[in-house]
């Protein structure tokens, strides 16, 4: 991504967690109660390695 473009997303708050893989999609979902998980999609052929902003328990939530 061009240093401009990332900027310009950067200033709106545009820039998702993954922006640095660029085969990572990231989804947020809205479930009934309000939450809003964040699902992490790896479109690429080799295995993307992404950290958490926080602690989660990917089980049971």
């Amino acid at each position: 991504m061009g240093i401009v473009v990332r900027r310009v997303l950067a200033g709106h708050a545009l820039i998702g967690p993954c922006a640095d893989h660029r085969a990572v999609e990231t989804v947020t979902r809205v479930a009934p109660d309000g939450a809003r998980p964040l699902f992490p999609l790896d479109h690429g052929s080799t295995s993307a390695h992404v950290s958490a902003r926080a602690p989660a328990d990917l089980l049971t939530g």
